[in-house]
């Protein structure tokens, strides 16, 4: 029997599964390049979460180069996920 995920744990899978779809909002152009996206505050109320948790998700897209924030400024899309290139071969 596994034992029970530690507060800790469960917030780390959901900072990894915001960060996920805030990846995709930025992959679709739901936030698009050069645009700021929604404030901490209303992150946390939309998707009924800690400040923690959205601050997380949000960091790792900045490690990713994804966003950038400023003090004051809010967060800005800096730039599209990576796409591994497709390789299609003639058949």
């Amino acid at each position: 029997m596994t034992p029970a995920p530690t507060a800790s744990q469960t917030r780390d899978k959901l900072h990894l599964q915001l960060a996920r779809l805030f990846r995709n909002k930025i992959a679709t152009g739901e936030w698009p390049v050069g645009q700021s996206i929604p404030t901490v505050e209303e992150l946390e109320a939309l998707h009924s979460v800690s400040r923690t948790t959205v601050r997380m998700a949000v960091h790792a897209l900045v490690d990713e180069g994804l966003l950038e924030t400023r003090k004051r400024g809010g967060t800005k899309v800096m730039g599209q996920p990576y796409k591994p290139p497709s390789f299609l071969l003639p058949t």
